[in-house]
């Protein structure tokens, strides 16, 4: 990523991927590099494998992918994603592991992403390596959050989740205050309430 603070300087987002020519060349690599120190950062390496369809679908049904007890899916939703993180850096990461269909980083309403993000795979296998391999994986100093995603986890569903969280806070903020003998200012007016006058 470039430091727009600092002329355009490279920074390192954290993470890399160096292929070998060899399972043995890796393993060497590892042997020798684990734990070692890199411009005042400690080396985390482990070892990354492709594995093959039928082997990825037995490790998601058995629940052993991380996916959050949820079925597997071809749709990941990443959570506590860094602020500082962007839309080609998550590409960059996550098509690593297949062929990404969509990439969607909602966005408030002063441009800053939310911290969260829908990640579709053409296939299912290529969700579930993303998922297992990206489990520990920390991006500027945050874990990030891999989970199969599922059909409410839409923006539009979060939206009246925490719509829901908010009307049932108010709810019974409300019933207390009632409780207390103060008014519901919430309240509408009862229709049983007249004008009561008299006639002479």
């Amino acid at each position: 990523k470039r430091d727009a603070k600092n002329g355009g300087r490279a920074l390192s987002m954290g993470y890399g991927f160096v292929e070998f020519r060899s399972a043995a060349d890796a393993q060497s690599a590892l042997r020798r590099m684990q734990n070692v120190r890199l411009d005042d950062h400690v080396l985390q390496l482990k070892l990354s494998e492709r594995r093959s369809a039928t082997a990825t679908t037995t490790a998601a049904a058995a629940g052993r992918s991380g996916g959050g007890g949820k079925r597997a899916s071809a749709k990941l939703v990443v959570r506590n994603v860094p602020f500082e993180a962007n839309k080609r850096e998550l590409r960059e990461l996550f098509s690593a592991f297949g062929q990404l269909k969509t990439l969607r980083l909602p966005k408030k309403f002063d441009g800053a992403h939310r911290g969260f993000a829908f990640i579709e795979f053409v296939s299912k296998q290529e969700a579930s390596k993303a998922l297992e391999a990206l489990q520990s994986t920390h991006l500027y100093g945050r874990h990030l959050v891999v989970q199969y995603s599922e059909q409410d986890d839409s923006v539009e569903a979060m939206r009246d989740k925490v719509r829901g969280v908010f009307e049932s806070a108010n709810r019974s903020a409300a019933a207390k205050k009632r409780k207390k003998g103060g008014e519901d200012d919430l309240a509408p007016p009862d229709d049983d309430d007249e004008d009561i006058g008299v006639e002479l």
